[in-house]
Protein backbone atom coordinates (compact mmCIF):
# COMPACT_ATOMS: atom_id res chain seq x y z
CA UNK A 1 0.00 0.00 0.00
CA UNK A 2 1.28 3.48 -0.88
CA UNK A 3 2.46 5.59 2.05
CA UNK A 4 0.29 8.71 1.84
CA UNK A 5 2.85 10.74 3.77
CA UNK A 6 5.40 10.15 0.98
CA UNK A 7 3.05 10.71 -1.94
CA UNK A 8 3.40 13.94 -3.90
CA UNK A 9 0.15 15.41 -5.20
CA UNK A 10 0.59 17.16 -8.53
CA UNK A 11 -2.21 19.68 -9.02
CA UNK A 12 -2.91 21.29 -12.38
CA UNK A 13 -3.94 24.94 -12.06
CA UNK A 14 -5.68 26.17 -15.17
CA UNK A 15 -8.29 28.58 -16.48
CA UNK A 16 -8.96 30.85 -19.44
CA UNK A 17 -7.01 34.02 -20.14
CA UNK A 18 -7.79 36.76 -17.64
CA UNK A 19 -9.17 34.39 -15.01
CA UNK A 20 -6.37 35.27 -12.59
CA UNK A 21 -4.34 32.05 -12.50
CA UNK A 22 -1.12 33.88 -11.74
CA UNK A 23 -2.77 35.82 -8.92
CA UNK A 24 -3.95 32.56 -7.39
CA UNK A 25 -0.46 31.11 -7.89
CA UNK A 26 1.08 34.02 -6.00
CA UNK A 27 -1.29 33.44 -3.08
CA UNK A 28 -0.30 29.76 -3.04
CA UNK A 29 3.39 30.68 -3.06
CA UNK A 30 2.82 33.11 -0.18
CA UNK A 31 1.32 30.19 1.74
CA UNK A 32 4.48 28.15 1.17
CA UNK A 33 3.48 26.02 -1.82
CA UNK A 34 5.65 25.51 -4.90
CA UNK A 35 4.05 26.47 -8.21
CA UNK A 36 5.58 25.55 -11.56
CA UNK A 37 4.96 28.28 -14.14
CA UNK A 38 4.66 26.38 -17.42
CA UNK A 39 4.58 29.55 -19.53
CA UNK A 40 7.89 30.77 -18.11
CA UNK A 41 9.31 27.27 -18.49
CA UNK A 42 8.32 27.12 -22.16
CA UNK A 43 9.97 30.50 -22.80
CA UNK A 44 13.15 29.24 -21.11
CA UNK A 45 13.22 25.87 -22.85
CA UNK A 46 12.83 27.20 -26.40
CA UNK A 47 16.17 28.93 -25.87
CA UNK A 48 18.02 26.65 -23.44
CA UNK A 49 17.16 23.22 -24.89
CA UNK A 50 19.18 22.36 -27.98
CA UNK A 51 16.73 19.57 -28.85
CA UNK A 52 13.83 22.03 -28.80
CA UNK A 53 15.75 24.63 -30.82
CA UNK A 54 16.65 22.17 -33.56
CA UNK A 55 13.07 20.89 -33.81
CA UNK A 56 11.59 24.41 -33.90
CA UNK A 57 13.93 25.50 -36.70
CA UNK A 58 13.13 22.34 -38.65
CA UNK A 59 9.40 23.05 -38.31
CA UNK A 60 9.30 26.82 -38.78
CA UNK A 61 12.56 27.83 -40.42
CA UNK A 62 15.64 29.84 -39.43
CA UNK A 63 13.54 32.92 -38.68
CA UNK A 64 12.46 31.38 -35.38
CA UNK A 65 15.78 32.56 -33.87
CA UNK A 66 17.95 35.59 -34.52
CA UNK A 67 21.69 35.53 -35.18
CA UNK A 68 22.44 35.46 -31.46
CA UNK A 69 20.12 32.52 -30.85
CA UNK A 70 17.30 34.52 -29.25
CA UNK A 71 13.84 33.10 -29.83
CA UNK A 72 11.76 35.38 -32.07
CA UNK A 73 8.46 35.13 -30.23
CA UNK A 74 6.53 37.64 -32.34
CA UNK A 75 7.73 36.09 -35.59
CA UNK A 76 6.75 32.61 -34.42
CA UNK A 77 3.36 33.81 -33.15
CA UNK A 78 2.57 35.39 -36.51
CA UNK A 79 3.69 32.24 -38.30
CA UNK A 80 1.48 29.84 -36.36
CA UNK A 81 -1.50 32.12 -35.65
CA UNK A 82 -3.44 31.20 -38.79
CA UNK A 83 -1.89 27.78 -39.42
CA UNK A 84 -3.31 25.15 -37.09
CA UNK A 85 -0.96 22.44 -38.35
CA UNK A 86 2.08 24.56 -37.51
CA UNK A 87 0.65 25.44 -34.10
CA UNK A 88 0.03 21.78 -33.33
CA UNK A 89 3.53 20.96 -34.55
CA UNK A 90 5.04 23.59 -32.28
CA UNK A 91 3.01 22.32 -29.33
CA UNK A 92 4.20 18.78 -30.07
CA UNK A 93 7.76 20.05 -29.63
CA UNK A 94 7.32 22.31 -26.61
CA UNK A 95 4.77 20.39 -24.51
CA UNK A 96 6.90 17.23 -24.01
CA UNK A 97 9.88 19.39 -23.01
CA UNK A 98 7.78 21.31 -20.48
CA UNK A 99 6.27 18.18 -18.92
CA UNK A 100 9.69 16.50 -18.68
CA UNK A 101 11.05 19.62 -17.01
CA UNK A 102 8.08 19.68 -14.63
CA UNK A 103 8.62 16.03 -13.71
CA UNK A 104 12.25 16.74 -12.77
CA UNK A 105 11.22 19.88 -10.86
CA UNK A 106 8.48 18.01 -8.98
CA UNK A 107 10.91 15.25 -7.96
CA UNK A 108 13.22 17.86 -6.45
CA UNK A 109 10.33 19.43 -4.55
CA UNK A 110 9.35 15.98 -3.25
CA UNK A 111 12.90 15.34 -2.04
CA UNK A 112 12.70 18.66 -0.22
CA UNK A 113 9.64 17.38 1.62
CA UNK A 114 6.80 18.86 -0.43
CA UNK A 115 3.43 17.12 -0.16
CA UNK A 116 1.60 19.20 -2.79
CA UNK A 117 2.91 21.07 -5.86
CA UNK A 118 1.01 23.05 -8.48
CA UNK A 119 1.43 23.20 -12.26
CA UNK A 120 0.08 26.50 -13.60
CA UNK A 121 -0.88 26.31 -17.27
CA UNK A 122 -3.46 27.76 -19.63
CA UNK A 123 -2.78 24.89 -22.02
CA UNK A 124 -4.21 21.90 -20.17
CA UNK A 125 -7.30 21.66 -22.45
CA UNK A 126 -5.00 21.28 -25.48
CA UNK A 127 -2.33 18.89 -24.19
CA UNK A 128 -2.19 15.18 -24.92
CA UNK A 129 -4.23 13.08 -22.53
CA UNK A 130 -1.18 11.26 -21.19
CA UNK A 131 0.30 14.59 -20.11
CA UNK A 132 -2.97 15.62 -18.50
CA UNK A 133 -2.98 12.34 -16.60
CA UNK A 134 0.32 13.37 -15.00
CA UNK A 135 -1.83 15.62 -12.81
CA UNK A 136 -3.51 13.99 -9.82
CA UNK A 137 -6.19 16.69 -9.76
CA UNK A 138 -7.03 19.85 -11.68
CA UNK A 139 -8.15 23.19 -10.27
CA UNK A 140 -9.90 25.62 -12.61
CA UNK A 141 -9.80 29.35 -11.86
CA UNK A 142 -13.05 30.89 -13.09
CA UNK A 143 -14.19 34.45 -13.75
CA UNK A 144 -16.95 35.99 -15.82
CA UNK A 145 -16.21 36.84 -19.46
CA UNK A 146 -16.55 40.56 -18.73
CA UNK A 147 -14.20 40.38 -15.76
CA UNK A 148 -11.62 38.52 -17.84
CA UNK A 149 -11.97 41.01 -20.70
CA UNK A 150 -11.38 43.97 -18.40
CA UNK A 151 -8.31 42.35 -16.85
CA UNK A 152 -6.71 41.60 -20.21
CA UNK A 153 -7.43 45.13 -21.44
CA UNK A 154 -5.89 46.61 -18.28
CA UNK A 155 -2.68 44.59 -18.42
CA UNK A 156 -2.14 44.60 -22.19
CA UNK A 157 -3.37 48.04 -23.19
CA UNK A 158 -5.22 46.45 -26.11
CA UNK A 159 -8.55 47.75 -27.33
CA UNK A 160 -11.65 45.82 -26.30
CA UNK A 161 -12.31 44.53 -29.83
CA UNK A 162 -8.79 43.15 -30.14
CA UNK A 163 -9.02 41.47 -26.75
CA UNK A 164 -12.35 39.87 -27.67
CA UNK A 165 -10.88 38.65 -30.96
CA UNK A 166 -7.90 37.16 -29.15
CA UNK A 167 -10.11 35.49 -26.56
CA UNK A 168 -12.30 34.03 -29.30
CA UNK A 169 -9.27 32.08 -30.55
CA UNK A 170 -8.64 30.55 -27.11
CA UNK A 171 -10.37 27.44 -25.73
CA UNK A 172 -13.83 28.19 -24.37
CA UNK A 173 -14.19 28.52 -20.59
CA UNK A 174 -16.17 25.28 -20.56
CA UNK A 175 -13.11 23.42 -21.91
CA UNK A 176 -11.22 24.34 -18.74
CA UNK A 177 -14.12 23.67 -16.41
CA UNK A 178 -14.66 20.21 -17.88
CA UNK A 179 -11.19 19.19 -16.66
CA UNK A 180 -11.66 20.48 -13.13
CA UNK A 181 -11.92 18.48 -9.95
CA UNK A 182 -12.07 21.76 -8.03
CA UNK A 183 -12.92 25.34 -8.97
CA UNK A 184 -11.94 28.72 -7.56
CA UNK A 185 -14.02 31.75 -8.56
CA UNK A 186 -11.91 34.88 -8.92
CA UNK A 187 -14.06 37.94 -9.53
CA UNK A 188 -11.80 40.15 -7.44
CA UNK A 189 -13.82 39.70 -4.25
CA UNK A 190 -12.57 39.39 -0.70
CA UNK A 191 -13.43 35.69 -0.51
CA UNK A 192 -10.66 34.47 -2.84
CA UNK A 193 -8.15 33.66 -0.12
CA UNK A 194 -10.87 31.93 1.87
CA UNK A 195 -11.64 29.77 -1.18
CA UNK A 196 -7.95 28.92 -1.54
CA UNK A 197 -7.67 27.98 2.12
CA UNK A 198 -10.66 25.69 1.66
CA UNK A 199 -9.08 24.16 -1.43
CA UNK A 200 -5.81 23.49 0.39
CA UNK A 201 -7.67 21.92 3.28
CA UNK A 202 -9.43 19.53 0.91
CA UNK A 203 -6.21 18.65 -0.91
CA UNK A 204 -4.42 17.93 2.35
CA UNK A 205 -7.07 15.36 3.18
CA UNK A 206 -6.61 13.42 -0.06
Amino acid sequence: MENRSLRLLKIGLTGPIGSGKSYVSNILRAKGYSVYDSDSAAKRLVESSERVRVAVVKLLGEGAYDGQGAYQRSWVAAKVFSDRALLEGLNAIVHPAVFADFAAWALLRQREGARIVFFESALLPSVRRDYLQAMDYVVCVRASAECRTQRVMARSGMAREKVLSYMANQPDASAFESLANFTVRNEGGDDLEEQIDGLINRLQQL
